[in-house]
């Protein structure tokens, strides 16, 4: 037999294997005409399935479109789609149960636990339409959150797909959203699977999901195409956008509200800190010693942080400070030297000279800033 005909046979069964894995489940009495899909990912503990496509770390958070995606409060995730627009989940900025608005709307970019490259962003207003709010339709389960910064101005912000009619095919997505639950709680993680639509208006598919999920953003060739909202025992599913989801959030990005736009404030917003958090991470094979020397900006000080030992693949907290600049001396756990220089020389109680290297803070902006040793020259 041609190998083209056998391998396009195999491409065939394999595919009908996955269609039948998101499918299986499908039953048109599944969806009334405002449907209410399982249990939403702000409280759905972890939830997947089984493991066949589980969730990876991001571990470079400040790399696009990671730096796009955030923590909103301590409950959901967030994406930017314009220099201060944050794409979510409706039931993320309000709490149908109670009829009450979550106040808690900041966003954090590109956070990996005590890792913040740009700080924490309060927000000052947020839409969602009033028929969620009154009916809980899943496929209106969107809001945009606007921040009191334009943070996107630094990290930029993700766009949307135009509308595909993918029919009943399945497709690869990809969703990238913040665990606040398991052992990668406060970190981005990554999910790649099957999907598919059903009614053309909501996604269903495999991917495995976590508290915290909700809101996340699903790509495909890396563009939005929707959110992430619930999980379910046989499928996990989201909202997917269609030429009127589309319209309505371009016009929400020109500030544009009509009769079906519900709007809340945020009337205190706070500014974001004015500091970066200097941060030294061990990624030598061993075990380091080293020696910080920085400006505090909170003692208003040049602080030196003394000897400190550091574990492999740990990390340091050293400080907060305005300064662009810092002083760095380290070592081996053996007490070979692999990073030193010639400023704030000390005479140390071996008798040794110790001489630090000046580093220079080359963000754009306030944040976190990690310093990495490899116990190579630097």
């Amino acid at each position: 037999m041609n190998k083209l005909v056998i391998i396009s046979i195999l491409a065939m069964l394999i595919s009908q294997n996955l269609w039948a894995q998101v499918t299986s489940a499908i039953n048109a009495n599944d969806y009334g005409q405002y449907p209410h899909l399982s249990t939403p990912l702000t409280n759905a503990g972890k939830m997947g399935t089984g493991g066949q496509n589980p969730l990876i770390r991001i571990k470079r958070t400040s790399y696009f479109p990671a730096r796009t995606i955030g923590k909103i409060g301590e409950h959901c995730t967030g994406v930017l789609i314009g220099p201060r627009h944050v794409l979510t989940a409706a039931h993320c900025v309000y709490n149908r149960e109670t009829e009450t608005w979550i106040e808690d709307l900041s966003f954090t970019p590109g956070l990996d636990r005590e890792y913040r490259p740009y700080h924490t962003m309060d927000w000052v207003k947020v839409y969602l339409l009033n028929l969620y709010i009154k009916k809980g339709i899943s496929d209106l389960d969107y809001a945009l959150i606007f921040l009191k910064e334009d943070i996107g101005k630094k990290t930029g912000w993700s766009s949307f797909k135009e509308h595909l009619n993918y029919g009943t095919s399945l497709f690869n997505g990809e969703i990238y959203g913040y665990d606040l639950f398991g052992d990668l709680k406060d970190r981005l993680v990554f999910s790649q699977c099957p999907m598919t639509l059903f009614e053309d208006r909501l996604i269903r598919h495999n991917c495995d999901v976590i508290q915290g999920m909700s809101g996340s953003p699903i790509f495909k060739d890396k563009d939005i195409i929707g959110l992430s909202l619930y999980a379910g025992q046989k499928f996990n599913s989201g909202v997917f956008f269609q030429n009127h989801h589309r319209e309505r959030i371009h016009a929400w990005l020109k500030d544009e509200q009509d009769d079906f736009t519900e709007d809340h404030y945020n009337f205190n917003p706070t500014n974001s800190p004015e500091f970066d958090q200097l941060i030294i991470e061990n990624s030598c094979s061993q075990a380091v010693k080293f020696r910080l020397v920085f400006d505090n900006s909170i003692t208003g000080q040049t602080e030196n942080a003394g000897e400190i030992s550091l574990e492999r693949g740990k990390r340091h907290i050293a400080g907060k400070t305005t300064s662009r600049y810092y002083y760095l001396y380290a070592e081996t756990g053996s007490g070979i030297n692999f990073l030193s220089g010639r400023e704030h020389c000390e005479i140390y109680s071996n008798k040794d000279k110790k001489c630090f290297k000046k580093f220079a803070i080359r963000s754009s902006g306030w944040g976190s800033w990690i310093h990495r040793l490899n116990c190579q020259a630097q």
